[in-house]
């Protein structure tokens, strides 16, 4: 009788699990939230500077109209600044913390940062970018125009950029966005015919065969 040899199984080495790649390679893998967003366009920014802008100097001067009515002098001198600089000064801690504007909610932009793990710019950043701004009298938007991304130079020295959340991705999550101003661009397959058929139209493939 012979003798049988038996062999032992390879080895079999266990495949690599997700936990235990090191961070890097995680890092590697993992989409960033920011890489795919879209680029607020130009009209876009010049429509929530011109509200950003308007709703504290619209309020203001609903004051100094009361302060005519009333007679009340200390409104229109007072008053009316305060409120000017209250509203501007919660318009950018309302920018840090969330990314919006009086004309970002209304338009559907956010401004940003490029970490996907952070994407509101916080105080630093939104009193640089509005610095930058004011100290070049608004040249610094000018950068716009020869950006890819469309960031002006008060952007770029705060390293945000202005993204459109309506037609694209939105870093801060998949939350409902409701521009008061704006709608999302349609597609080809969203627009109806405008030409009206009859309801009682048969296609030639729908009509019975006679015999």
């Amino acid at each position: 009788m012979r003798g049988r040899v038996v062999t032992a199984p390879a080895s079999v080495s266990p495949a690599a699990s997700p936990v235990d790649a090191t961070p890097d390679e995680r890092n590697q893998d993992a989409p960033s939230r920011t890489s795919d967003t879209l680029p607020a366009g130009v009209g876009v920014r010049v429509a929530c500077a011109a509200i950003d802008a308007g709703v504290p100097l619209a309020a203001g001067g609903l004051v100094v109209v009361a302060a005519a009515v009333t007679g009340i002098a200390g409104l229109g001198y007072v008053v009316a600044p305060l409120v000017v600089l209250a509203l501007g000064i919660w318009n950018l801690a309302f920018a840090a913390l969330t990314g919006a504007s009086f004309g970002r909610a209304a338009m559907g932009t956010r401004v940003v940062t490029g970490d996907p793990d952070a994407p509101a710019p916080g105080l630093s950043r939104v009193w640089v970018r509005a610095l930058v701004a004011s100290l070049t009298g608004g040249l610094a938007c000018l950068g716009v125009l020869g950006d890819p991304r469309r960031r002006g130079w008060h952007d770029r020295a705060a390293g945000v950029e202005v993204i459109d959340i309506l037609n694209g991705p939105n870093p801060f999550g998949e939350r409902p966005v409701a521009p008061v101003l704006r709608r999302a661009r349609r597609g080809l397959v969203d627009v109806s015919s405008p030409i009206s058929r009859p309801v009682s139209a048969v296609d030639p493939v729908d009509q019975p065969a006679t015999t």
